[in-house]
């Protein structure tokens, strides 16, 4: 698929602090966000490319985003993943990302943290990010194969 955009690679949430950052220098716009009224592809959606959609959204809700996933459809695999604290505390930046997140987890309780399979996951936080952040787009079963 050939995207015609700005493509942005990510490596988590200091670019979108970056974005009002690299703002105040020289030419600032009116929602602090260079990427405003810009489209944004994020290649997969996953947790983290949901978390960037959704950090991104609040940030700047002027900002169009698709995220591209070459899986068709959700998988269902039974792959536990242990939600630490950091990733907690990440997905607090976004209200109400956390407890959707994990609200079909399962508590370990000796080792305090939540466990949930990453297809879950992947599902509860896509679900957040489509209902409440319009500007949020999903495809799946397409590749980005040039940009």
């Amino acid at each position: 698929m050939r995207i015609g955009c700005l493509f942005l690679l990510i490596f988590g949430r200091g670019l979108v602090e970056g974005f009002n950052a690299a703002t105040t220098t020289g030419h600032p716009k009116s929602n602090g966000s260079v990427v405003s009224g810009k489209r944004v592809v994020v290649v997969g959606a996953g947790p983290v490319g949901l978390y960037f959609a959704a950090l991104m959204s609040q940030k700047d809700p002027n900002v169009t985003i698709e995220l591209l996933d070459k899986r068709a459809a959700a998988s269902t695999n039974a792959f536990g993943l242990g939600v630490g604290h950091r990733m907690q505390n990440r997905l607090k930046d976004v209200p109400g990302l956390y407890d959707q997140a994990i609200s079909i987890s399962a508590e370990v309780e000796s080792l305090g943290i939540p466990l949930v399979s990453r297809d879950d996951l992947t599902q509860q936080m896509s679900n957040f990010v489509l209902d409440h952040f319009k500007n949020c787009r999903l495809t799946l079963g397409e590749e980005c194969v040039s940009v």
